[in-house]
């Protein structure tokens, strides 16, 4: 039961990573767009 739940909560703390990036990344593109 704990190995399963901090293992669902490394995943969720590498989606908001992932989710911070991608909102970094995508806000990147669209301003290098509007040049």
């Amino acid at each position: 039961m704990y190995l399963s739940s901090s293992l669902i909560f490394s995943n969720l703390v590498r989606l908001k990573i992932y989710l911070k990036y991608g909102i970094v990344i995508y806000i990147v593109i669209m301003i290098s767009n509007q040049h």
